[in-house]
């Protein structure tokens, strides 16, 4: 599932929030998070993304991304 909204100072948040059943898809037990706010500027859109993963596969994992993208 995932939200987005709008934020003060034209800044934007999105929510997500993800479970994988093991017994519909055959696959893992995996669950994962993610908060991105940004902001688009007149030259580059910038944002700031941290996430959360649990997977029976994989240790738990907290990653932190900072964003720069252009589009043309």
């Amino acid at each position: 599932g995932g939200y987005d909204m709008a934020l003060p100072q034209d800044l934007g948040l999105s929510l997500h929030a993800g479970y994988v059943i093991p017994e519909a898809s055959g696959a893992d037990n995996d669950f994962d998070l993610a908060a991105t706010i940004g902001k688009s500027l007149e030259v580059v859109d910038l944002s700031a993304t941290i996430t959360y993963a649990d997977s029976d596969n994989a240790p738990d994992d907290v990653l932190f991304f900072l964003t720069a993208s252009k589009e043309f």
